[in-house]
């Protein structure tokens, strides 16, 4: 990005290029900022009404910010028709009477929205900042003529300066005459299609969204007198360039004139609700269309843009070049956090756990050789923290996320593979190698014993769990009587099934069923402890964990062993009710979301 010191410096560069050719002409007037330009030297001054000489060895410019907004596609930018008419006009008002000869200021022309530096308020450490100039500008543009929309100060893109002496056809007419340096800014919407635009610019004039095909056509016709601004140019080669008939049209004394609005070729094919001017084949379009050389800066501005969004994608394929990893961003990958456990998510599943491959790439690629079975299982692993927190833990374990949002799910498998990349000199199953998680799109309410067969696991992991708070809902918790009874059947005898929440009442509820049903019993504080490093993991190691403790909340731990059990000559008294007398089931069975 260009600090203001390279701006300043890039238009005081382009000042000093011409010092040789810049005219003034007239007196400075006290109320305007004028920049000095003598050889190694761009001062600002203000308040001054010096009597100008083209012989001085010291020059004067203004600088304005040419203020570019491009359509998300670069195939648009917006302009704005200034008004050729004198102050006071009506709009019906056609005739050539009505035109402001006075002082040539480029109207009747389509130009780049922008203004003129403002010493009050584009100062950045007592030295002139010009893009402030430029965010102000193009604020002032987004909000008048596009709805409101924002413009971040990261999104503005200086594109260069260019100096307008000698292309500046004021010069023919003004008796006071001082060029401008123009600090070329762009921005790209970030909004798809072309926004309605309304109003105009300081008198009468309306904004457009006009075709990067009219501007590439114009810079080519031209291009020839384009590169000679940038040469050695006379006086001789001004008077040619301004009398010239095919670009200008000119008034009785044989000056260049301002347009009248259908004069101006780009505008012959705009209606009166149109904002959009595309390409018209056979159309003639003229140089004077546009002011000044626009229509180089704007097409050297959208290549700049073009290239620089090539780097940014070259440099997005190299994060995802494994020889430089990084960890994909939360911010990509959010989602709402309730799913309808009772719909269709479009899963596919084995009929039985052997029907499932393991052996893709997409699991445990590195250790799958081992032919191990996975033994841990996280069900709405969330964004995986506790998968990143438990593999170095247990590096000889496989350990499964379950998680059925697929955004939330795909940054998960990305997280996993950009941590093995960055780890990848570690050995597979060697801690903090992290081959031995993995995660799967998967609704566990429904399909659990369809990946895992009876005593497959040895742990089971439900931390904060969805609490549908609403008592029709409470079929959807996680922790049911008879989910419980899968949960039993997948886990080993001496399995342990771990429960965290910051919700009282869920915690209340999965403890009261847990504690009725026949295969759990409950840790004492000394399985607890002998079991620490995991269950510290449980209450600590997930982003929910860590935003309870952040937000002051209180998390309610209760583990639970599989145990063995023999109900022979025993009265069970059988599970407990899943919903309360008098409870409505909800036939549809949705989920509040």
């Amino acid at each position: 990005m260009s600090t203001p010191a390279k701006i300043r410096s890039s238009i005081a560069s382009t000042a000093e290029m011409q010092l040789a050719s810049i005219k003034n002409r007239g007196q400075l007037n006290a109320n305007f900022v004028y920049f000095e330009v003598q050889k190694g030297t761009f001062n600002m001054v203000k308040g001054i009404d010096t009597r100008l000489s083209e012989n001085s060895d010291i020059k004067y410019v203004t600088v304005a910010a040419d203020a570019l907004v491009f359509s998300k596609d670069l195939g648009h930018v917006l302009l704005v028709f200034r008004c050729p008419h004198k102050r006071g006009f009506t709009h019906s008002d056609t005739d050539k009477e009505t035109v402001d000869l006075e002082s040539f200021q480029y109207k009747g022309s389509l130009a780049t929205p922008g203004g003129f530096f403002n010493a009050n308020v584009d100062m950045t450490d007592g030295k002139p900042d010009f893009k402030k100039t430029a965010i102000r500008e193009l604020g002032e543009e987004c909000r008048t003529r596009l709805g409101g929309l924002t413009v971040a100060e990261t999104d503005i893109v200086f594109c260069g300066a260019e100096c307008n002496n000698y292309r500046d056809i004021r010069w023919a007419r003004a008796s006071n005459y001082v060029p401008t340096v123009a600090a070329v800014f762009a921005t790209i919407l970030k909004e798809e299609g072309l926004p309605e635009v309304t109003g105009g610019d300081d008198a009468c004039g309306k904004a457009y969204w006009v075709s990067m095909e009219i501007i590439d056509h114009l810079y080519a016709k031209y291009k020839a007198v384009f590169d000679k601004f940038n040469k050695p140019y006379s006086e001789d080669d001004f008077n040619s360039f301004v009398q010239n008939i095919e670009w200008f049209r000119h008034d009785l004394d044989g000056h260049p004139r301002n347009f009248l609005k259908n004069e101006n070729s780009i505008l012959s094919s705009a209606s009166a609700n149109s904002h959009v001017l595309n390409f018209q084949e056979g159309t003639d379009y003229k140089f004077s269309d546009f002011a000044f050389d626009h229509a180089r800066n704007i097409a050297r501005a959208r290549d700049l843009l073009k290239s620089r969004q090539k780097e940014s994608a070259k440099k997005r394929a190299a994060s995802d070049d494994p020889s430089d990893p990084q960890l994909p961003q939360k911010k990509y990958f959010r989602q709402r956090a309730h799913a309808n456990v009772f719909g269709d998510h479009d899963l596919s599943y084995p009929v039985k756990p052997e029907d499932h491959d393991w052996s893709t790439n997409e699991y445990f690629p590195a250790l799958y050789s081992s032919k191990r079975p996975v033994e841990f299982v996280d069900v709405g692993c969330g964004y995986g923290g506790l998968l990143t927190t438990l593999s170095p833990l247990f590096p000889t374990k496989l350990i499964l996320g379950m998680e059925i949002r697929p955004k939330v799910q795909e940054y998960v498998m990305q997280r996993i593979q950009a941590l093995r990349a960055q780890n990848k000199e570690k050995e597979a199953g060697e801690a903090g190698s992290y081959q031995n998680i993995s995660v799967m799109r998967m609704n566990a309410q429904k399909f659990l014993p369809n990946f895992f067969s009876k005593g497959q696991l040895e742990k089971l992991f439900f931390l904060f769990p969805d609490p549908h708070f609403k008592k029709k809902k409470h079929k959807a918790r996680i922790i049911t009587p008879q989910l419980a009874s899968e949960y039993a059947y997948i886990l080993k005898p001496g399995g342990i099934l771990y429960t965290v929440t910051d919700v009282r009442d869920l915690h209340e509820w999965m403890v009261k069923h847990l504690d009725a049903h026949p295969l759990f019993k409950r840790l004492s504080e000394a399985e607890l402890e002998a079991d620490a490093a995991c269950v510290d993991a449980v209450r600590n190691g997930t982003e929910e964990a860590k935003k309870v403790e952040r937000n002051g909340g209180t998390k309610f731990l209760m583990c639970y062993r599989r145990v063995e059990k023999d109900f022979g000559g025993v009265g069970w008294k059988g599970f407990p009710q899943l919903m309360a007398d008098g409870e409505e089931e909800d036939g549809d069975g949705a989920v509040d979301e």
